[in-house]
């Protein structure tokens, strides 16, 4: 079936095909929590089938083609449920869930510096050891600290080794209806336990465990804070600037934080795609005076991407950052390596790449939210920008930006409603304005970074980088005030999110081919997803 872009079908994306094989098998291995050994005989199996090709007979190359087609995407299969057992800690004897009893001593390394809340500090260790019958036993997992609050803050900093003897708390969920299924999302970070310290709780011990890169990237990271904190002199202001360059986000105000989820523009303060496409639309920029160079074939993938990864590591490297870094870093290569080369098959190849890091993104929002946006634009942008044609260009410019507000919210609608539960309703005014001040804030950041060393000058850019800060603050403060700037307590569960999508892709086929099947799809996904909420409120 042909898209709306023109002649690219199913058969131009193979690495769809591998990349749907894995997520079903990281869906079958958590789902039913099958054995390695399966997984193993199967993807021996399908590798044999798939390797006698070669010695098949010409009469029957036609026929066997289609078996080792169907062994190769069983060998995907194979390797997306073996990567969801090994990514599982849970199954190894040396994880700490299956290692750890309660008052046993356990050596933990914190992986960050501490994080100052409102009664205490934060940080994330990692356990070392666990002390069982008088002999340190390897232990693996993570476990969050909590320090208590005193005079001054405890002596500890990244890479600080402790030994904790009292007990850990298993982490778990919220009794409410419609809560965030925090104990899930711990597991799939490795996060297992929780404690809260005193001093007399804990032994530090003089053996700091760092690693370079990391102790280069928490460095790099306060050098930036202090930069931000020296020249932006609101706090308000200050704080949505330290998470808007580096995602740095203790600082923010709860408050604040729920104004920005409620006005649907929640993106511009946890660093994703959409800053990661400012930084590569930036770079673009910069480089195009040098187009016509034949070096830049070479030179600007290159510069790019280590522009790219260079601000994913003072970011902290998140998970979030990681991804739409990976993303961009394919897009960037596959532009370069193939000019022919489609979108479509630039985001399955890296979603597949972070699948293979780490199988259990599958179920992180960030990333459903993140491939659903781009994936959406690509699909719909086009489409939705022919509606209206303006010659001004500063309305053109408007329309565009509206262009791709909407079109991104087509297939992230279902995820927002059922992992958020609520719908912003004035999520393109707040974009319309937002998006585009936020990335002028960007920019003006970045040229702080560059002039800080000149104290003029820098104060200066700092005085308007607050004032521009303080005026978008004011902006998503006011849009949220208004009466029905968003639905809340909307409770959707997995097969509506599905059938929502069916209604959706159904109504798209409809509206850009004409086609009543597609019309039919849609109104019989319609009919079911009626009849599920019927039957859902009656019992």
């Amino acid at each position: 079936m042909k898209n709306i872009h023109g002649n690219i079908t199913v058969q131009k994306m193979p690495i769809l095909r591998h990349l749907l094989s894995i997520i079903t098998g990281i869906l079958i291995q958590y789902c039913y929590n099958l054995s390695l050994k399966l997984f193993l005989i199967t993807a021996s199996t399908a590798i044999a089938i798939v390797s006698t090709s070669p010695f098949v007979s010409i009469k029957h190359q036609l026929a066997f083609r289609k078996i080792a087609g169907i062994a190769l995407l069983v060998l995907f299969v194979s390797i997306g449920g073996m990567l969801s057992f090994e990514r599982n800690w849970m199954n190894d004897q040396e994880c700490i869930s299956n290692c750890y009893k309660p008052n046993q001593p356990v050596l933990l390394t914190l992986q960050e510096p501490l994080v100052a809340k409102a009664k205490s500090y934060k940080a994330l260790a990692r356990a070392d050891a666990v002390l069982i019958n008088n002999q340190w036993q390897q232990a693996k997992g993570n476990v969050l600290l909590y320090f208590l609050k005193g005079t001054a803050p405890p002596p500890l900093t990244y890479g600080s080794q402790i030994v904790v003897s009292v007990p850990l708390l298993k982490i778990e969920n919220e009794s409410y209806l419609g809560a965030f299924n925090y104990k899930e999302y711990c597991l799939f970070n490795h996060i297992y336990f929780q404690t809260f310290l005193k001093t007399k709780d804990y032994v530090l011990l003089n053996t700091p465990n760092t690693t370079p890169l990391n102790s280069l990237i928490f460095k790099a990271r306060f050098t930036i804070l202090n930069i931000l904190r020296a020249n932006i002199t609101d706090p308000t202001s200050l704080s949505v600037s330290e998470a808007l360059l580096i995602g740095y986000r203790d600082d923010l105000d709860k408050n604040l934080i729920q104004a920005y989820n409620n006005t649907g523009v929640i993106h511009i303060i946890i660093i994703s795609g959409l800053r990661m496409g400012m930084i590569y639309a930036l770079m673009l920029s910069l480089l195009s005076p040098f187009k016509n160079k034949k070096w830049m074939r070479f030179v600007k993938p290159i510069a790019i991407i280590i522009v790219l990864w260079g601000f994913c590591l003072i970011a902290g490297a998140a998970p979030t950052v990681t991804r739409s870094t990976i993303m961009f870093t394919v897009i960037v290569l596959g532009e370069s390596i193939n000019r022919r080369t489609n979108i479509y098959n630039n985001l399955a190849l890296s979603a597949l790449i972070i699948l293979l890091i780490n199988p259990f993104s599958l179920w992180d929002a960030g990333f459903q939210l993140s491939y659903a946006a781009v994936l959406s634009i690509a699909i719909f942008y086009q489409t939705i920008r022919n509606w209206f044609f303006f010659q001004n260009k500063i309305l053109a410019f408007v329309w565009n930006l509206c262009s791709v507000t909407i079109a991104a919210q087509i297939l992230t609608l279902p995820l927002i409603l059922f992992h958020f539960h609520q719908l912003p309703t004035l999520f393109l005014f707040t974009n319309l304005l937002a998006v585009p001040f936020s990335c002028i804030i960007l920019y003006a950041e970045l040229l702080l970074l560059i002039f800080s060393p000149l104290p003029l000058l820098s104060n200066f850019l700092g005085k308007i980088i607050g004032s521009m800060l303080t005026a978008m603050n004011t902006y998503i403060s006011n849009v949220n005030d208004l009466p029905f700037s968003v639905l809340h307590n909307i409770h959707v569960s997995i097969p509506q999110t599905l059938l929502l999508y069916g209604c959706i892709i159904g109504l798209s086929g409809w509206l850009m081919y004409k086609s009543s099947r597609w019309l039919l799809a849609a109104l019989s996904f319609f009919a079911v997803l009626a009849i599920y909420i019927g039957i859902d409120f009656i019992f």
